[in-house]
């Protein structure tokens, strides 16, 4: 496994991992891997304090250093490596509000609680607000689907839903189109669930699709292969199930990226798909800051049957590969048989008004001339 390293603002980090393929075994979030380690940088001072993630006048920066120099003595050491240690070894720090998944859970609770305060201010004041008839709507569904109706009468109630959110103003009723796609396929939900991509174009898909598909600038595909600007003998081990891009004349640029396991679904290796995810919002990031894009950010959504996690990256500190947690919530709750999609409405939708916030911001002349300019 070859994780390549970054060179931004100045700072070359070389870095090269080779697994001993015949010795790996994991359990769960715990996998176990024997590692042979050269070339590596154990020097984790950065060269600037402007560069630095100061909270509360505590160097944020500086225990995240402490945190990935524990991370390699230990990957020295072979010893037992969790997820968010191994993206620690590519700079990638993984911070969620729940403190008991975080990396914050390594540091004292009150910088933790500055942490989340920072992120909040940065990232959580687009989120749209839940609505009244989202809800209702969903209640209606789940009560409905609890008569076991027919595949027809559940239909017909769809269509007086979406006919009654047309006459709205309000954009949030995109969550009147994602029950109509999802609620009839409920009827069959265990059959529809077996393999992924059933499961994915059956209860994923009308999800993302209303959200993203309303922005004409976003152009979104399935399975489309790898990521752009990476080497080729490494797209295969980066290849997301799911991306949202955008393109000018020449060039084209990933800005969201979606990894799906199908319920009771597993991993065919050592590496989870959510480090997978990590990787490859990395690679992202790293194509818009070489193109000159200014406060890049990028999003990447994490489906494990029907629970999905929001995750945005940033790259706003040196060396310092910001993968923030926005929600994890159910797609479907099964236990009730009902439809959920005002959560995962709202929440991905906030992802959408993300991304279009930061094309809007660099969607100028001299950006596509950049992007013109760009390495494809």
């Amino acid at each position: 496994m070859i994780i390549f390293g970054a060179q931004h603002q100045g700072l070359i980090i070389p870095i090269n991992f080779n697994r001993a393929a015949n010795r790996v075994r994991w359990v769960c979030s715990k996998r176990q891997y024997e590692y042979v380690l050269k070339d590596y940088c154990k020097d984790c001072t950065l060269k600037g304090d402007e560069a630095k993630w100061i909270v509360n006048n505590n160097d944020v920066s500086a225990r995240l250093a402490e945190f990935r120099q524990t991370s390699v003595r230990l990957a020295s050491q072979k010893r037992s490596l969790s997820d968010i240690r191994m993206l620690s070894l590519d700079y990638i720090y993984f911070v969620s509000n729940d403190l008991t998944q975080s990396m914050t859970r390594y540091l004292i609770f009150e910088t933790h609680q500055d942490v989340m305060k920072d992120l909040q201010a940065t990232f959580f004041l687009h989120l749209p607000p839940i609505i009244a008839n989202g809800m209702q709507w969903c209640q209606q569904a789940e009560d409905l689907l609890a008569c076991s109706p027919s595949w027809r009468d559940l239909k017909m109630w769809c269509v007086d839903l979406l006919s009654k959110a047309c006459k709205s103003d309000n954009e949030v009723d995109l969550i009147a189109d994602i029950l109509y796609n999802i609620t009839p396929k409920l009827l069959k939900c265990a059959e529809d669930s077996k393999l992924e991509d059933t499961f994915a174009h059956s209860f994923v898909d009308p999800i993302i699709e209303a959200v993203f598909g309303s922005a004409d600038i976003f152009q979104r595909h399935w399975a489309n292969g790898a990521l752009l600007g990476q080497k080729r003998k490494c797209r295969i081990e980066y290849k997301p199930d799911w991306v949202v891009y955008i393109k000018s004349w020449t060039s084209r640029l990933d800005l969201a990226v979606l990894e799906l396991k199908r319920p009771s679904g597993s991993n065919n290796g050592p590496v989870s798909d959510f480090v997978k995810l990590g990787r490859q919002m990395k690679t992202m990031l790293g194509k818009l800051v070489d193109i000159g894009v200014e406060s890049p950010v990028v999003c990447g959504i994490l489906v494990e049957g029907f629970k999905c996690s929001t995750y945005i990256m940033d790259l706003k500190y040196e060396a310092t590969y910001r993968m923030i947690r926005l929600a994890s919530f159910n797609l479907v709750l099964l236990e009730k048989k009902g439809p959920k999609g005002t959560t995962a409405g709202l929440y991905l939708r906030f992802l959408s008004e993300t991304l279009g916030i930061m094309v809007k911001h660099d969607q100028t002349e001299g950006f596509y001339q950049v992007m013109d300019n760009a390495p494809v």
